[in-house]
């Protein structure tokens, strides 16, 4: 795809990903849709937010397979169980890792 095509829906790009659609709402709901997982962040007792898929990718800039592809090999913070099907990372491990990545990037 050229950056010519890039008119009326054909290979939009939307932060890290690619999006293919031609419906005429299609930006409405991707906007309605991150509005509602930002509003997923969840607060737990003692001060401790979980961060969903989105706001990850979102805050470190990562794709969502390579937010796995680091979990699995021990080099980004592991996810915790939230629901039955859901899962989150803690914010403050997150935000960790990014200050690593800087100190990491200075040296």
């Amino acid at each position: 795809m050229s950056l010519s095509d890039t008119s009326a829906g054909v290979g939009q790009r939307t932060g890290t990903r690619c999006m293919r659609d031609n419906s005429p709402h299609s930006d409405r709901i991707l906007t309605m849709g991150i509005a509602f997982m930002n509003s997923m962040q969840i607060d737990r007792p003692g001060g401790h937010q979980v961060f969903r898929l989105p706001q990850v990718c979102a805050v470190t800039g990562l794709c969502r397979s390579m937010v796995y592809q680091l979990e699995a090999q021990r080099r980004f913070p592991r996810r915790i169980k939230i629901g039955l099907r859901a899962v989150g990372w803690l914010e403050a491990d997150v935000q960790a890792w990014i200050s690593t990545r800087i100190r990491q990037s200075r040296r």
